[in-house]
């Protein structure tokens, strides 16, 4: 078993670089990133949808593994704060007092997946306020 977490650890840690930039990035270009309940659950979306996908590929499909998973990512990237972000995230949507918070971290799952592969900055451009967008055939812009 440690063997795995091990495994699933360094997986994590691969994306773990890319994603501390995109939102060390996105505080210096607007410092009220991460603070309004869009930008949370859009966040919350990608960072879940990133970590799952790079599990997923290392052959770790348990939920409760990959929710640790990304607990470890968020601490790694912003001790104390990140996690704490995702987790008002999902308080807000299971509010269910917005229907655009459901809409924006699903948005957030579909770029954290496309972005995750090209090792893109996705997260920081909805994070400082450029529309992105995505087609099904994995181009994604930024408008």
């Amino acid at each position: 078993m440690f063997s795995k977490k091990r495994k699933y650890k360094k997986s994590v840690n691969k994306i773990g670089p890319n994603i501390h930039k995109q939102i060390m990035d996105a505080v210096i270009l607007n410092p009220s990133a991460l603070t309004t309940p869009k930008h949370m659950t859009f966040a919350a979306g990608y960072l879940q949808a990133a970590t799952i996908s790079v599990l997923q590929e290392v052959g770790c499909n348990d939920p409760d593994t990959s929710n640790q998973m990304l607990k470890f990512l968020c601490e790694g990237v912003m001790p104390g704060r990140l996690w704490d972000v995702l987790n008002r995230a999902h308080a807000l949507m299971d509010l269910e007092v917005e229907p655009q918070l459901l809409r924006a971290y699903n948005h957030g799952q579909r770029i954290g997946l496309v972005d995750r592969l090209m090792d893109g900055d996705m997260l920081t451009e909805y994070l400082v306020g450029n529309e992105v967008n995505y087609s099904e055939d994995a181009e994604i812009s930024v408008q």
